[in-house]
């Protein structure tokens, strides 16, 4: 316990701990995992000191928003540390991922994940078509897709408002699988829906949930 105690405890400019690593996330998911109905693990239940010790470089281009209740608006698109259990390994694994924010509350936001699914989109194995919308920035065409791939849904635009991002023509929004993102994280801002994108992000949830919206 002391030698968790003290990596728990250090600061950032420390050398990261690499020893005891995988026994401090089994610790800490063991004990603090929490599970919602269609909602992944929150990612503030995971240890400051692990993400940071695993995601060191990442962790120093993310800020916490000065003002949460504007930045997760519906339609805001973020990138954070997510922690995401996995079937292979009782470890998980912590990565920078990309979400949509579908449903603002006053201290946590539901959001949708993006992924590229490793350049595959949709035709990664077990990627539903039926569940994903092809992601394109603000005025421009899905030019380039995997063979094989036949999207249903109409495109969703993102309006990029950092330039160091862009966003890759595999890009897919998984409206099958809703995540709960409290407003103390830190993210890096991406950009945001726009246009009449935001009407269809707003139904296409609402028809991921089995009701209809007009």
């Amino acid at each position: 316990m002391e030698i968790i105690q003290t990596i728990l405890e250090a600061k950032p400019t420390r050398q990261p701990p690499n020893l005891q690593l995988g026994s401090i996330i089994m610790l800490a998911t063991r004990r603090r995992r929490l599970t919602r109905a269609n909602t992944s693990t929150r990612v503030s239940l995971v240890p400051t000191a692990v993400l940071r010790a695993t995601n060191a470089k990442l962790w120093l281009d993310l800020k916490m928003a000065s003002n949460p209740r504007a930045f997760f608006k519906k339609g805001r698109i973020f990138r954070t540390l997510w922690y995401e259990p996995t079937i292979a390994s009782e470890e998980g694994s912590t990565d920078l991922a990309t979400f949509a924010v579908v449903k603002p509350h006053p201290a946590f936001a539901v959001c949708l994940r993006i992924s590229t699914y490793s350049g595959q989109a949709t035709t990664n194995l077990g990627a539903n078509v039926r569940d994903h919308v092809a992601v394109v920035p603000l005025g421009a065409m899905l030019t380039t897709r995997p063979q094989n791939e036949h999207m249903e849904k109409d495109l969703i635009e993102v309006k990029v408002e950092n330039q160091g991002i862009s966003i890759d023509p595999t890009s897919r929004i998984n409206f099958a699988k809703p995540y709960t993102v409290e407003h103390n994280v830190k993210i890096l801002n991406v950009g945001r829906v726009v246009g009449a994108s935001v009407g269809l992000l707003d139904r296409y949830f609402a028809e991921s949930l089995g009701h209809t919206k007009s």
